[in-house]
């Protein structure tokens, strides 16, 4: 087999563009809303709102599986976090929740006409004559409206 090194500036620069895409979902409101609406109280814990989800893909475990798989967490906040939660909902409810988490999340920050990477989907408003910005002066509200070469000017997020 013939394998050449990583570029450590090409990893570098892919984390950086995909890491807030990947970590957004741990902090928008709407992952949130959906984890409520199961049933969690994400509100008197926010750790029911992460650690559960992030570890549903490991199906129902108990908390010091999650706390050997996120290591750098304190054993009382996975625990906390971890509590009866298995009582209340199932892992793949909680990954369906956390997918209709990332969509609203994406659907509200990429805006209407715009794919989650800021490329237009859709042709640009006719009469347009805005720059990359929320509200075009054509009054369409979305990112990629005006921009010239087709993508957003600055990513979605």
């Amino acid at each position: 087999m013939n394998t050449s090194p990583m570029d450590r500036g090409v990893s570098r620069s892919t984390w950086q563009a995909l890491e807030p895409v990947h970590s957004m979902i741990y902090f928008v409101p709407e992952a949130q809303e959906e984890y409520a609406a199961l049933g969690l109280d994400v509100k008197g814990n926010r750790a029911v709102g992460y650690f559960p989800a992030r570890a549903a893909a490991m199906g129902a475990v108990s908390w010091p599986v999650v706390q050997a798989t996120f290591f750098n967490f304190s054993p009382l906040a996975v625990q906390f976090g971890m509590a009866g939660v298995w009582d209340v909902v199932s892992p793949q409810q909680l990954i369906d929740a956390r997918y209709r988490g990332v969509d609203k999340a994406l659907a509200r920050t990429a805006t209407e006409g715009c794919t989650p990477y800021g490329v237009r989907s859709t042709p640009r408003t006719p009469g347009c004559r805005g720059r990359s910005s929320r509200t075009c002066s054509c009054g369409t509200p979305s990112r990629c409206c005006g921009s010239s070469a087709g993508t957003a000017t600055s990513p979605p997020w």
